[in-house]
């Protein structure tokens, strides 16, 4: 008998220091795997982030509008809010707000903050993390108030909570109450998943009672407004305070007044389940319930702030379907994690506004059909210069509308038919064989005979004169002219010149015209690189026609394509060219091709070059009936991204090398 005990004492004894091994090696694997860094405090780190950061430069006789310098400055560290900052900058006379067309007019040169950089790690999330001191007293003491009274007493769990929840769960006979505390809930946000395990729950309360012991409740707050997610608005998902503050309100947390914090505070339970377009009730309920107890626990004023009626809820809930419908914080996303290059970040951030403006317009023309936008603007180098591009020196702008598709092979692979944008670099051609913009061409039908057969090139104009001058034919865009002079000038020496710089034209030209049409096709930075070389060889060929005449005595004897396609009330944009970029001079030619599922706008404003293309990539039929051309769309995004970034436009010039 004794022998049995001592046996069963033996193995109980090392049952027992096998099982307290166990939960020190468990705890101890628990422990090396939390990633501490995450709590690191933001203070710290603020220095740094001072040093880099970047200024948005404005200038006297510019223009932005009035949404993208609002978000601008809410997305930003700029202190004042948007409304007291207008305020401020137009009794001073430096900004001038034009009132019915929503545009700010620049009077005097200024610089603001440019946007603070996404902090969030996923895709499709916006987060700015923020350091305790900034974070509004009404906020976290709420959320104590709400989720954990006994905050500031624990040590990471509560046994008084848990033991009260367990007495209520058997009240009810079914799970009713909760017992996490808010460093349990952060480390379920941060480390884990709300999977109900045993292991799981271990490895919280572990995690808890570490991160209790080797942080400071200030750094344990300050995580769980920086880290806790809010839902989403518009397609990108909010994490932390500041996230939700601008996404819902569209105020910086300091602006933010108590009972919109007890919308906040209330949407933390469950922001899906309390999403205030789908669910308003639900969230009206809560955020009732959640701002009676703040006020009777004297952590809210109550006589300060008065609960919201019924009319402001619905026009919370309006405004936010309005949000989620348009890209206006996707846009902000999209800048957020920019990268400064040839533009600036207000300016991409710009340009992906008017790219949206476009994508609206085209959408409700296109049946649902798969449309994007792709876009490239860089700097025409010197031959001597473009060694530095290659090694890195200097960079473009790159833009594809599907963030989710590889962006370099949308750019640089997929090809598309060029339509008109071919003519400038044809009628150099014309001008190096003897021809001059004076000459004049019949513009009546012609035919080839081709081994084809017949072929007859079409216009899409109407009333056009029996004959033009070659000026007249290229501001025109006319197709028939085309053909006539390269008939005459010969389909092999326009063969052999193009070959250099577009490889895969079809051979023999003279049983391919169409190509001299637009037909050819060429990915988006293809078409760039071929424009490059046409820009750098026109600007040579004027300047070295400015070295050989007296400026005394200089006359128009020089044929430049640049500049007759600088003025663009006489293009093919004459007729979409609004009133702010008409009196402007930049070269700009459109091409539309394949029933206006390929529509572009190549255009040089005398410092940068750029190429903008909207089109189909889906299935393509004949449908007439969308009428998209590069005049209403390519050419709409750039007019009004040069007429809103906030930059004066750059007069027409070839001095793009100084």
């Amino acid at each position: 008998m004794r022998h049995g005990i001592k046996i069963f004492l033996k193995y109980f004894i090392l049952l027992s220091m096998a099982g307290i091994l166990g939960l020190v090696i468990f705890v101890l694997a628990v422990i090396s795997d939390i990633p501490s860094h995450r709590l690191e405090p933001v203070s710290g780190q603020l220095a740094e982030i001072e040093n880099n950061r970047t200024k948005i430069y404005l200038e006297k006789g510019a223009l932005v509008q009035e949404n993208d310098l609002n978000n601008l400055l809410l997305f930003s560290p700029n202190k004042l809010d948007a409304k007291r900052w207008k305020k401020e900058k137009s009794t001073k006379n430096i900004i001038k707000i034009l009132g019915i067309s929503k545009q700010i007019e620049i009077l005097e040169d200024f610089k603001v903050e440019s946007f603070y950089k996404n902090e969030c790690e996923i895709i499709y999330c916006y987060q700015h993390r923020m350091a305790f001191d900034s974070i509004p007293s009404l906020f976290w003491k709420g959320l104590m108030g709400i989720e954990d009274t006994r905050f500031l007493d624990h040590f990471g769990i509560d046994f008084k909570s848990i033991v009260r929840a367990i007495v209520v769960d058997l009240i009810e006979m079914k799970m009713v109450q909760g017992a996490s505390t808010l460093t349990q809930q952060l480390v379920r946000n941060l480390f884990y998943s709300n999977q109900k395990t045993l292991t799981r729950k271990l490895k919280e309360i572990i995690s808890s009672i570490y991160i209790e012991l080797n942080f400071s409740k200030e750094n344990i707050l300050e995580a769980y407004f920086n880290e806790i997610f809010w839902g989403a608005v518009g397609g990108i998902k909010i994490k932390g305070l500041y996230a939700a503050s601008s996404f819902y309100f569209n105020k910086k947390p300091s602006e933010i007044n108590p009972y919109e914090a007890s919308i906040l505070i209330s949407m933390l339970k469950g922001p899906n389940f309390f999403n205030p377009i789908r669910h308003l009730d639900r969230i009206q309920k809560r955020t009732r319930v959640v701002f009676r107890k703040l006020v009777f626990l004297s952590l809210f004023p109550r006589e300060f702030v008065k609960p919201w009626s019924e009319k402001q809820w619905q026009n919370w809930r309006e405004k936010l379907k309005v949000k989620s419908e348009n890209e206006n914080y996707y846009n902000v996303w999209r800048a957020s994690i920019a990268k400064e290059n040839i533009l600036t970040i207000f300016e991409q951030y710009v340009f992906f506004q008017k790219v949206s403006k476009v994508k609206y317009f085209v959408k409700k023309r296109s049946s649902g059909r798969d449309f994007a936008i792709k876009a490239i603007i860089g700097k025409p180098l010197s031959r001597e210069l473009k060694g530095r591009r290659k090694q890195g020196g200097l960079e473009y702008f790159t833009y594809y509308s599907k963030y989710e598709r590889k962006k370099q092979r949308a750019m640089e692979q997929e090809k598309h038919q060029i339509g008109s944008t071919i003519k400038p670099i044809l009628y150099r051609i014309f001008l190096d064989n003897g021809k001059k913009l004076s000459d004049e061409v019949e513009t009546s039908e012609i035919k080839l005979k081709l081994k084809s057969g017949n072929w007859s090139p079409r216009e899409s104009h109407k009333g056009i004169p029996e004959t033009v001058t070659l000026a007249e034919a290229l501001a025109t865009s006319l197709n028939r002219p085309v053909i006539r002079i390269a008939e005459d000038v010969g389909f092999e020496l326009i063969e052999e010149n193009l070959k250099s710089r577009i490889p895969n034209i079809l051979s023999p030209l003279s049983e391919y015209p169409a190509q001299l049409l637009g037909s050819l096709e060429l990915s988006v930075r293809g078409l760039y690189e071929l424009y490059d070389d046409f820009v750098t060889r026109e600007c040579a060929l004027y300047q070295k026609f400015l070295k050989t005449k007296s400026i005394d005595n200089l006359t128009d004897d020089f044929d430049s394509v640049l500049r007759l396609l600088s003025d663009p009330k006489i293009t093919t944009i004459r007729k979409s060219v609004g009133q702010h970029m008409k009196n402007m001079s930049f070269f700009g030619k459109t091409g539309t091709s394949n029933n206006g599922y390929d529509s572009w706008f190549v255009f040089y404003e005398g410092k940068r070059l750029g190429v903008i293309w909207v089109g189909l990539e889906g299935s393509r039929t004949k449908n007439n009936e969308m009428r998209l051309y590069g005049s209403n769309t390519s050419f709409k995004i750039f007019e009004e991204f040069y007429r809103d970034r906030g930059k004066r436009f750059n007069e027409f010039s070839c001095d793009h090398d100084d």
